[in-house]
C-alpha cells in the first residue's frame, strides 16, 4: 500500500516517479501526473493557433486514464483499502466528465459545428480546470486514506512484533 500512495503522490505533485528507479530512470524534461492538465491547454492552444485540425487522442488518453483509475479505486475499496463509496461517487463524476469533454470535440468534429476553435479552446480550458480541480481533490482523499491504512498496518505489526518472545 505505501508503493500506491508513493505513486499517488508522485501524480498529485507531478514528480517523474521513475526517479525512484535509478537504472530505468527518466531524465528528459517531460511532464507527469496533474501537470498534463496544463500541458494539454498549451497543446490546444498551439493547435488552435496554428490552425490545425483538433487532434482527440489526447483527450481520449484523458478519459481512458480517468476509467483506470476508477476500476483501481474500486478494486481497493473491494478489498478494504479504502471506505466504501466515498471516493468511487465523487471519482466516478471525474471519469464522466473526462468522457463528456472527449465527446463534446467528437460532436463538434462530426456536425461540423460553427464554433470555432477558439470557443471550444475556451469550453477546454474551463473544463480541463475543473477536472483537474476535482480530480485533485478526490486523490487527496485517497492519498489521506491510504496513508491511514499503512499506518495503521505499521502500528498493527509493531504491536504484533512486542508481544512475541
Amino acid at each position: 500500500m505505501s508503493w500506491i500512495a508513493d505513486q499517488l503522490s508522485d501524480y498529485l505533485t507531478s514528480s517523474n516517479t521513475s526517479g525512484r528507479f535509478r537504472s530505468i530512470a527518466n531524465q528528459t524534461d517531460d511532464f507527469y501526473g496533474v501537470a498534463v492538465y496544463d500541458k494539454l491547454v498549451q497543446h490546444y492552444e498551439r493547435e488552435t493557433r496554428e490552425q490545425h485540425e483538433i487532434d482527440l487522442r489526447p483527450l481520449y488518453l484523458l478519459w481512458e486514464h480517468k476509467k483506470l483509475m476508477l476500476h483501481r479505486m474500486i478494486f481497493l475499496e473491494e478489498r478494504g483499502y479504502l471506505n466504501k463509496g466515498g471516493l468511487t461517487a465523487p471519482y466516478t463524476a471525474v471519469e464522466r466528465k473526462a468522457n463528456n469533454l472527449l465527446n463534446l470535440f467528437i460532436r463538434s468534429k462530426l456536425v461540423n459545428s460553427s464554433a470555432s476553435n477558439y470557443e471550444l479552446l475556451g469550453k477546454l480550458k474551463e473544463l480541463l480546470a475543473r477536472l483537474k480541480e476535482e480530480e485533485e481533490a478526490t486523490l487527496s482523499r485517497m492519498l489521506v486514506q491510504i496513508n491511514d491504512g499503512v499506518r495503521q498496518i505499521q502500528r498493527q505489526e509493531m504491536s504484533d512484533s512486542a508481544k512475541k518472545p
